[in-house]
């Protein structure tokens, strides 16, 4: 088996259906950390299933990455979501620098995502 790479560049929580992911280790798609797995969950997989209230939800496999909670990943997400959102080219250029840059210190560069 090999590692699995999230594509999308913002998703560190992975979510398959319960037997279905075979890779040895899921790697997040922001830090390309080796994603924490938890086999055969039962219940919501996100909100929205949570706020559904069903009686019985779909069995699934849980990878979330260890650094989800760290100021640095949630200011690298934040990032590559605006440079997503962008309409200029220059300023994406800019914003995906700068997720590069917190990527490589692992340490936030706006005060509102200091600890």
């Amino acid at each position: 088996m090999s590692d699995k790479q999230l594509e999308c560049r913002t998703q560190c929580r992975y979510t398959p259906d319960a037997g279905t992911e075979h890779a040895e280790n899921v790697l997040c798609g922001v830090c390309k950390t080796v994603m924490d797995k938890i086999r055969d969950c039962h219940g919501p997989r996100s909100y929205a299933e949570a706020m559904a209230k069903r009686s019985t939800y779909s069995s699934y496999d849980e990878w979330t990455c260890p650094n989800t909670e760290e100021d640095w990943h949630k200011q690298v997400i934040a990032l590559y979501k605006e440079a997503d959102a962008t309409a200029s080219k220059v300023i994406k250029s800019f914003l995906e620098i700068e997720a590069v840059m917190v990527l490589n210190s692992k340490s936030p560069t706006l005060e509102k995502y200091w600890g």
